[in-house]
């Protein structure tokens, strides 16, 4: 019996699912063991050969340039997703519930890739990307004031600002050592609906009490 013959679109899909295994493990193992982990590591997280993470990627910063592109791919999907929402209160409370759980994946690794571990180029379109996502964040909120869900007197800019703050890669590690995603969100929601009149804003959900130091 002939062996069937591997076609080219067989390959192709077999190279897309290997490049997604290796992004998916090099975002665990970046996250566990820092910027400084082995390419081998992630071969052997990812099930690969080495030899088959750089027939993807030629090294170790264009793989976390590639984790840092995706983390933006997904910020920008879940922004997508709440401006297709027609309530934009709604649509505020989605981006930031989506966003905070792009930010939990790929918080800690983006902060490693782009303090000098990315190159510049890469790194600078990151930033470049990030402007745009702010623009469409500013957008949201205007579009929020013109029909009246939002106060008229609300600064846009200043509100994706905020917003863009509380996601980076920097900020978001800090918060998340004393709170859960799910707090996160409801008093940045609530912070940004009610803002911090005593006699507007509801009661925010109680902090868990943070782990003590392993030290």
């Amino acid at each position: 019996m002939k062996e069937p013959r591997v076609t080219l679109a067989g390959e192709r899909a077999d190279a897309r699912a290997n490049r997604r295994r290796l992004l998916d493990a090099a975002v665990a193992v970046f996250a566990e063991r820092g910027a400084d982990a082995e390419v081998r590591e992630i071969a052997e997280r990812a099930g690969l050969a080495v030899g088959t993470v750089y027939n993807h990627f030629p090294s170790k910063e264009d793989l976390l340039a590639a984790v840092v592109e995706e983390a933006a791919s997904q910020f920008e999907a879940a922004l997508q997703g709440a401006l297709e929402e027609p309530d934009e209160v709604e649509a505020l409370r989605m981006f930031v519930r989506r966003g905070l759980r792009v930010a939990e994946r790929f918080g800690s690794v983006m902060a490693a890739a782009l303090e000098g571990q990315v190159p510049l180029a890469r790194a600078a379109a990151y930033r470049a990307r990030r402007v745009v996502l702010k623009r469409r964040i500013v957008e949201l909120i205007q579009r929020g004031i013109d029909t009246g869900r939002f106060w008229p007197g609300v600064d846009a800019e200043v509100v994706a600002a905020m917003l863009t703050g509380v996601l980076s890669p920097w900020t978001y590690p800090e918060l998340r050592r004393s709170r859960t995603p799910e707090q996160i969100t409801a008093a940045l929601v609530a912070a940004l609906l009610y803002g911090l009149e005593r006699r507007r804003a509801p009661a925010s959900p109680p902090l868990r009490q943070a782990p003590p130091d392993a030290g």
